[in-house]
């Protein structure tokens, strides 16, 4: 049984390959048939249908509300992400602060120490 030809058409919306003979994949899978080629002329969008220009703009539409949704969840994680690690930062500091406050008491205290014994009192 002989197989059926395969026709291999080229429209405005296929634009990745050029007009011409199947490139090498293409080929390579319809190895053993007879492949036709018969590029179709181009159309302005202008010479579309109305329905069929309807529904690229209804796709786009729907294509550009799904992306700037999902930009707008991203931003609002990343915003809520930033805040988290400011209040993470600020408790940071404000141990630190908390920190060098006790450090600074045990050191004045140990100095207040040192000053009491005095001069003569310090045993070497």
């Amino acid at each position: 049984m002989k197989p059926k030809p395969i026709s291999v058409t080229t429209t405005w919306l296929k634009i990745r390959a050029p007009p011409g003979p199947p490139n090498a994949q293409v080929a390579k899978r319809l190895r053993g048939r007879e492949v036709v080629h018969r590029p179709r002329p181009r159309r302005s969008v202008s010479q579309l249908p109305r329905e069929y220009n309807d529904r690229i703009l209804a796709d786009f539409r729907a294509f550009t509300r799904e992306t700037i949704t999902r930009v707008e969840r991203l931003g609002r994680e990343e915003i809520r992400e930033l805040r988290r690690l400011g209040d993470e930062q600020r408790e940071s500091r404000a141990e630190i602060r908390d920190l060098r406050e006790e450090s600074r008491a045990q050191r004045e205290a140990l100095l207040r120490m040192i000053d009491r014994l005095g001069p003569g009192n310090a045993t070497a």
